[in-house]
């Protein structure tokens, strides 16, 4: 009987630990916030559109393609292929992180000596998260032609599509 005491006992405590160490109300863990899984792979330029309007033309002209590559250890490279001799190629490298919560994606790169940091909203337009439209402000717009040689004006969205192998 002395055992089947101190056995029902030690049964009620542990019951009554349990409880009081799991409440509904504490907050839940924070969840892993880095969205860069999101775009690994290679994508394609299909919009582009500024304070003036669409400038996938204006591109177009310049460009035979426009395409970005986020590889799994974070490395970006940006290649702006040009369809003449006057207009250099550009390719633009570094890393870059993304953020589920402030659907943001900054990208460090190294532009002829100079770190350059761009700093761009993000969203998906389609639920398979095939096509993907980056926003600037002014200012990093202001950054942005100067990275890569464009005049974009004003706030400017970059559309890309994800290019299927």
């Amino acid at each position: 009987m002395k055992y089947s005491n101190y056995i029902h006992c030690i049964v009620i405590l542990i019951v009554a630990l349990t409880w009081t160490a799991c409440d509904s109300n504490d907050p839940d863990p924070p969840e892993n916030d880095d969205a860069s899984a999101l775009f690994f792979g290679d994508w394609n330029l299909t919009g582009a559109n500024d304070d003036s309007g669409s400038r996938l033309g204006d591109l177009a002209n310049r460009y035979n393609f426009i395409e970005a590559e986020f590889a799994t250890d974070t490395t970006f490279a940006l290649v702006l292929d040009s369809n003449n001799e006057t207009v250099p190629d550009v390719n633009l490298t570094g890393t870059f992180n993304a953020t589920l919560s402030e659907s943001l994606m900054r990208l460090m790169a190294d532009f002829n000596g100079t770190p350059v940091s761009l700093t761009f909203g993000y969203e998906f337009t389609d639920e398979s998260q095939q096509e993907v439209a980056f926003m600037t402000t002014t200012s990093q717009t202001d950054v942005l032609n100067l990275a890569i040689g464009t005049d974009f004006s004003g706030p400017t969205t970059l559309t890309f599509s994800r290019i299927e192998d």
